[in-house]
């Protein structure tokens, strides 16, 4: 294999449904120098046969005994990756066949440690609902609290900024760790002006539930990053009006 610029970070936990159009939107980049790290939660329906099915050296490929959850998995494909930066996308989301390679090329004119980019909603079918283009071009620590601007899938991250973190086991895990990187770090995330991913709404999506992905950013701000009350209802709100306008395409970033 080539030298590796992008290892691939690919949690998987009975994701036998959409585990084949995800895997093959890795495989099909234009950058053909990447890992592809699968990590099986140890999954109990047909995933384990699904990722077998392919022969292709750029795969790599890690059970767990035992269902530990999406943080664990994340740090367990970090801990063995050999690329210069880390992408990450979850088991039913996909990636434009460019992505790696634009925002790769991005990062490195522009000496950047951790970019993110635009991204499409699709149904369970794959059409786009909705094409979130309105994302602030750099999310630093206090523009973090007032709103998630960072989506996962659409992330690519220095390895070695990364493996200095690790995801925290809560809710909105990335979320937080995002948040513990831009507090300890002297880094901001810069924005990849493009639409380089789709992300896949279902019915039974944890955060299609507003209410409790409000909790759960509560938790965020009083347990992890330690908040006093005051701060964390300041922020909460933000994030809550943010979230809606974002949405409605109704706010421009600056």
């Amino acid at each position: 294999m080539n030298k590796i610029e992008v290892s691939v970070i690919l949690p998987v936990f009975n994701s036998q449904d959409f585990i084949q159009e995800t895997i093959e939107s890795v495989l099909d980049q234009s950058l053909k120098t990447f890992e592809l790290i699968i990590i099986n939660d140890a999954s109990t329906d047909d995933t384990e046969s699904i990722i077998q099915s392919y022969d292709d050296q750029r795969i790599v490929y890690e059970k767990l005994n035992k269902n530990s959850g999406v943080a664990t998995a994340r740090n367990v494909g970090i801990k063995i990756a050999h690329g210069k930066f880390i992408a990450f996308i979850d088991s039913d989301d996909c990636w434009n066949k460019d992505k790696l390679r634009c925002q790769v090329s991005f990062m490195n004119e522009n000496n950047i440690s951790f970019s993110y980019s635009n991204y499409s909603l699709v149904n369970v079918s794959g059409r786009v609902i909705k094409r979130i283009n309105n994302l602030p071009k750099k999310s630093t620590y206090q523009s973090l609290l007032r709103t998630n601007s960072i989506p996962l899938l659409t992330v690519i991250i220095d390895r070695q900024l990364i493996k200095r973190y690790e995801f925290l086991d809560m809710h909105h895990e990335d979320y937080a760790t995002w948040l513990q990187i831009l507090r300890k770090s002297d880094e901001c995330a810069i924005l990849h002006p493009h639409i380089t991913a789709y992300y896949r709404i279902r019915e039974n999506s944890v955060s299609s539930n507003k209410l409790k992905s409000l909790r759960w950013t509560w938790q965020i701000y009083r347990r992890s990053e330690h908040l006093s009350v005051v701060k964390s209802i300041y922020y909460l709100g933000c994030n809550a009006i943010y979230g809606l306008l974002k949405h409605q395409r109704v706010i421009k970033y600056d």
